[in-house]
């Protein structure tokens, strides 16, 4: 997924398939749609965008990125264990 890609879907505006939340704020709305497009025909939200369509981007937490390197070291090892 490219800035650019980013930027068309949400210029291109919510549809059945397109959510879009101005910030992680808005993640209990977020996941219900997530819910709604998985029984349906699938689909993206897409957070840090405006209802008009204005990618203003959503500041992200230092925690969360170690949080994140650490789940993926994880899969790794868990991989490593099953597939030997």
């Amino acid at each position: 997924m490219t800035p650019h890609q980013i930027a068309k879907w949400a210029a291109d505006g919510e549809s059945e398939t397109l959510e879009l939340k101005r910030t992680t704020g808005e993640r209990k709305e977020a996941a219900k749609a997530v819910c709604a497009m998985l029984n349906h025909r699938g689909g993206r939200v897409l957070i840090g965008v405006e209802p008009d369509g204005r990618v203003i981007g959503q500041e992200v937490a230092r925690w969360l990125f170690s949080c994140r390197r650490r789940c993926g070291e994880l899969a790794v090892m868990r991989q490593r264990l099953i597939h030997g």
